[in-house]
């Protein structure tokens, strides 16, 4: 598990730019939190379904979100990605073992679980049983660690362009109806 957590600490200069009641400056403020956590997920979703070579639909599950006064907090869940035929549809069984749209995995096989589940399983021993379903990692692969700390660099630096918008738009558009 990984976190950023976005706040709007460091961000006076921009407030005192803008004369606007306290109230004014809350209500942008907890505007600007939650965009601003939502445009992280956004782009560490499109980020790092690139780099893993997945569907972005498959990351959704693995970043959640929390927004409580003035800071937000972008959860990662870092466990490794189960090749199943529900999180990669183009699954099939191949003679050298199995593959989906960008993943070959030799020497594994497709096959239904009693538990209604479609995977890619490989066989632990020679025997017959026990067989264990192939992973992909994740949390453990350099890239995605870096691709998360620039996602927190970048996320300061939106904060403060969307903190000086929601400013602008709640003292100048608003608060003049």
């Amino acid at each position: 598990m990984t976190q950023i957590t976005v706040s709007l600490s460091g961000l006076e200069a921009v407030i005192a730019q803008y004369q606007g009641m306290p109230r004014q400056i809350q209500s942008a403020t907890t505007r600007t939190i939650r965009k601003t956590v939502g445009w992280v997920v956004t782009q560490a979703r499109r980020d790092l379904a690139s780099e893993m070579g997945v569907a972005q639909s498959i990351m959704r599950k693995r970043l959640s979100t929390k927004v409580s006064g003035d800071k937000g907090i972008v959860w990662f869940g870092l466990n490794p990605f189960r090749i199943s035929k529900k999180q990669f549809p183009s699954l099939r069984q191949t003679k050298q073992g199995t593959e989906t749209k960008d993943l070959t995995f030799p020497g594994s096989f497709v096959a239904k679980m009693p538990n209604g589940v479609i995977g890619s399983f490989y066989r632990i021993r020679r025997a017959r049983l026990p067989i264990a379903m192939d992973l992909i990692p994740f949390g453990g692969v350099p890239a995605v660690r870096q691709i998360i700390a620039a996602q927190a660099r970048k996320a300061a630096a939106h904060a403060a362009e969307v903190l000086a918008a929601e400013l602008n738009y709640e003292i100048n558009v608003k608060g003049v109806r």
